[in-house]
């Protein structure tokens, strides 16, 4: 129809608009000071000016009991996920990073090998409490709830878990702070398509605005709207509050997506999810330097079909660090 693709570019053109309106007079707020200034990278040879490092997450796993007869009672080994990173100082106020990953998908019937994609590939330029990002680099949709929870390994959060959004985005990101560092927002424009290549003119404006009163809690909104082909356009929101204690932490989240449809009924998605993660004691690990958690994670799953109702789906475990390297988890 004539007017449908107008209709959504103008709004997310109205969201950015929004966004750096709003913004601008809170970066005016930070003061020149708001971050240390970065060591200057030029009278260091390059090989000091890079890094390279990794992570992997790998599973000995065993299933006690599942609804699918092929699957009960199966057992063995997998590289669930790696990194290989490679970080560099370009100059005093920009960096770079490019990221490689592998991942398996882990659901019993695959048996492809593993290929390497991009994961990251941006390049930044950081000035006080300011940073602008180009390339492919972390989206804000749930980069904050993920790095407050800090067990990817065990548990997707409720976002990522249910594809409502991507970690990841092709686009230009502004990451500022203000009133002394308490508020914080990162604002993106993206091609919508994660770590895949652009397909069509429709683009993903993305937003989150975090305040944190103290240093125990952080408050989070989230809000993004993309614009699709085919009039299926999608508008997501999420709120998130976290308490960090001593020993332990808790977080709530709640996120809903609209998601229109041509010639259907529009439908909404929604997700909560609560978790938990309590420092046990030095103790209780093999060793006496061993730090041990335990850790719960409750995901009141959506309904994605008209033939599904929500369920409760709860996560836990144990984790140790064997080392500063390796953690291990019993879940």
């Amino acid at each position: 129809m004539p007017g449908a693709r107008p209709r959504g570019r103008s709004r997310w053109a109205r969201f950015l608009a929004g966004v750096f309106a709003l913004s601008a007079p809170l970066a005016a707020q930070t003061p020149p000071s708001a971050a240390p200034a970065p060591a200057k990278p030029e009278g260091k040879p390059w090989y000091e000016r890079v890094h390279v490092g990794g992570l992997l997450f790998g599973d000995a796993y065993a299933v006690v009991a599942h609804h699918d007869p092929a699957i009960d009672g199966q057992y063995g080994f997998w590289l669930r996920r790696g990194y290989l990173t490679l970080d560099a100082a370009l100059a005093p106020k920009w960096s770079s990073r490019f990221r490689l990953e592998v991942n398996s998908p882990g659901d019993f019937e695959s048996g492809s090998k593993m290929t390497p994609f991009v994961k990251d590939a941006w390049v930044a330029w950081k000035n006080g409490g300011h940073e602008l990002t180009f390339g492919i680099s972390p989206s804000p949709t749930f980069e904050r709830v993920e790095g407050f929870w800090g067990y990817r390994a065990v548990e997707k959060t409720p976002l990522d878990l249910y594809r409502l959004g991507s970690s990841r985005d092709f686009g230009v990101a502004w990451k500022g702070r203000a009133a002394e560092g308490k508020l914080a927002w990162h604002a993106m424009l993206g091609n919508g398509a994660g770590e895949g290549g652009e397909t069509n003119e429709g683009k993903k404006a993305m937003l989150s605005v975090s305040f944190q009163p103290t240093k125990q809690v952080v408050i989070e909104v989230y809000g993004d709207t993309e614009d699709r082909p085919e009039s299926a356009d999608r508008t997501t929101f999420h709120a998130f509050a976290g308490f960090k204690g001593a020993r332990s932490r808790y977080g709530a989240e709640y996120a809903t997506q609209r998601r229109e449809a041509d010639g259907s009924p529009d439908q909404t998605v929604s997700v909560a999810s609560v978790f938990g993660a309590w420092d046990l004691g030095r103790k209780l690990g093999l060793l006496d330097e061993h730090v041990r958690d335990a850790i719960l994670d409750l995901v009141l799953e959506p309904a994605l079909r008209a033939d599904q109702g929500p369920s409760l789906q709860p996560e836990g475990g144990l984790a140790q660090w064997a080392n500063e390297n390796v953690q291990e988890i019993l879940r």
